[in-house]
């Protein structure tokens, strides 16, 4: 398990997880799957780079 980035503010609800696994910076061990998956890491590297997309899909799933 990497470190966990703690610089940015905790307050705030954002994409920077996303951001942070490909940098070996998840909070789990399994997170990591996440980037090495080849199913999943399309995903990480959307969502990191689009955090409008990454609302847009989160709301949908907990409207569901």
């Amino acid at each position: 398990m990497g470190d966990v980035d703690l610089s940015y503010n905790r307050r705030v609800f954002d994409n920077v997880y996303f951001q942070n696994l490909p940098k070996g910076l998840g909070v789990l061990k399994s997170d990591r799957g996440l980037v090495m998956n080849k199913r999943t890491r399309g995903y990480v590297e959307w969502y990191a780079t689009d955090q409008k997309a990454f609302f847009r899909h989160l709301g949908r799933r907990w409207r569901s």
